[in-house]
């Protein structure tokens, strides 16, 4: 990943560099959408990633493995609101939902918290927060809608498709995970439709990649 110098001195990726207000991600139009056809009830939705970014520069170990050599948190007045948008979504499909967010960061985290709280004065009753990383702090259950934007390609390829699969797996059949065009870029496009194979249906939409995970179709796809 390339890197430029940011305005405090910190290293900021050329991927995201300049993004002072994010545009909103094309996939809310199929998250919506969604909503408003399924009719499954409580609707559990995970975020990650929302606030912010916060990330690690690493550098090989003799034997290979990576060391964490600085751990970069910035804001740069990019407000985390992809919760917000989301939470607005499931409480306009009046269908009852819960959100889950999941942040590496404590400062994004809790900016995150208060933005919907302070700010946006949401009901945060059926909000959970979870602090860790993403491949070992996940939420319990199957979600229907996983909204993980810019998180895979902070990531190498392998880990980042290893995430995905995991993330996949997670999901609700029916259900939606939408990553972004750098996470596509990240673990590359034939890969992660290899990945994803014949069990989901990938569409592509400005700066979202949104996989559609499949319905089993017979008892032997369920078995599976």
């Amino acid at each position: 990943m390339r890197f430029k110098l940011g305005a405090y001195g910190e290293l900021v990726p050329l991927a995201i560099s300049g993004l002072t207000q994010p545009k909103r991600h094309d996939s809310l139009g199929f998250i919506e959408a969604f909503l408003h056809a399924t009719r499954e009830e409580p609707v559990a939705c995970w975020i990650i990633g929302p606030g912010g970014y916060s990330y690690h520069l690493t550098k090989p170990r003799a034997d290979g493995t990576q060391e964490i050599a600085r751990h970069i948190q910035n804001f740069s007045g990019r407000k985390p609101r992809e919760h917000i948008e989301l939470k607005t979504l499931l409480e306009q499909s009046g269908k009852r939902h819960e959100l889950h967010v999941v942040e590496l960061s404590p400062k994004n985290l809790e900016f995150a918290r208060t933005t919907m709280t302070q700010e946006r004065k949401l009901d945060a009753s059926n909000v959970s927060y979870r602090l860790g990383n993403i491949a070992e702090t996940l939420p319990r259950g199957e979600p229907h809608v996983i909204s993980c934007h810019n998180v895979l390609f902070y990531m190498s390829p392998q880990q980042a498709n290893r995430t995905l699969e995991k993330l996949l797996r997670r999901l609700q059949p029916g259900g939606l995970l939408a990553i972004s065009t750098n996470d596509e870029e990240t673990i590359g496009r034939q890969t992660l439709e290899k990945t994803v194979g014949n069990r989901a249906e990938i569409k592509r939409r400005g700066n979202s990649v949104v996989i559609s995970k499949k319905q089993p179709g017979n008892r032997k796809e369920r078995a599976k």
